[in-house]
């Protein structure tokens, strides 16, 4: 198994960045290719491959997956990205796909199952596959019965799943019940973070995100059932936690208890 972290809290240049995450006790790192960011959409082609050389030399750290910007119409998604990505060796570009403003959800998925189609040849061509992750609020899907039919009339070598426990279980869909219906070839990466939801001051819901021990979603039950379905992959510690500190303070906690669950410790 590799346990690897999504670097979005830290905008550091990619040397100091692979010390960073090495002292972590991580294999690797999904990274965000964005504005603001060492690599960015404009830079992909060049910089990509470049950091991917200087974590795995300075630090024993690999690229397994890389973040762009949430979308509504693929644009980042193009040859020249997942050209990039075939270069610097990364085998996963997670998504979080968008309706468009006013699109209905049935209509949203047809749409992105028909351009993520249009992609598979230079997916193919480059040893490079789309992540589509679960995203609780208006995305597309929303929990794993959305990732499975979202996913059902496309090639599982080249477009798979990130499933996330923490939006999965924030829409109300159990996470035993999800792996049935996700687990299987489609199944490219764990993504875990986790929440729950608080009422504020003026009456409106909002998901504080905490430590993997706290939040709705049961780690321990997740791991216990993957690791009764053979799971041997990838498994990303998001980082992200509504405390303001709370990166430093939880994620080596939250690296260790993961590893704890899946017996690698």
């Amino acid at each position: 198994m590799k346990f690897i972290v999504f670097t979005k809290p830290y905008k550091d240049e990619i040397p100091a960045l692979g010390k960073r995450v090495a002292a972590l006790g991580v294999d690797g790192v999904e990274l965000p290719v964005r504005p603001g960011y060492p690599v960015t959409m404009d830079n992909a082609a060049t910089e990509l491959p470049k950091a991917a050389k200087l974590l795995k030399d300075e630090a024993g750290i690999t690229i397994e997956s890389i973040a762009p910007s949430f979308t509504s119409d693929g644009a980042e998604l193009t040859p020249r990205l997942f050209e990039a990505c075939g270069k610097a060796g990364v085998p996963i570009i997670r998504v979080c796909p968008m309706p468009r403003a006013g699109e209905s959800y049935p209509d949203a998925e047809r749409r992105w199952q028909k351009l993520f189609a249009g992609m598979v040849p230079a997916l193919e061509s480059n040893n490079v596959a789309i992540g589509i992750q679960n995203h609780s609020g208006r995305n597309v899907p929303v929990h794993a019965f959305g990732l499975r039919s979202l996913l059902a009339p496309l090639p599982a070598k080249s477009i798979g799943a990130v499933w996330d426990a923490a939006h999965n279980t924030l829409e109300g869909e159990g996470t035993g019940f999800a792996l049935e219906l996700i687990y299987g070839p489609y199944f490219k990466m764990l993504n875990l973070k986790n929440g729950y939801k608080k009422r504020g001051d003026d009456g409106k819901w909002r998901t504080v995100w905490c430590k993997g021990d706290e939040g709705l979603a049961d780690w321990k039950a997740v791991a216990g059932d993957l690791k009764k379905r053979g799971f041997m992959g990838t498994v990303c510690l998001t980082a992200e936690y509504s405390e303001a500190g709370g990166v430093e303070k939880y994620l080596k906690d939250d690296i260790a208890y993961a590893k704890k669950l899946f017996g690698s410790s």
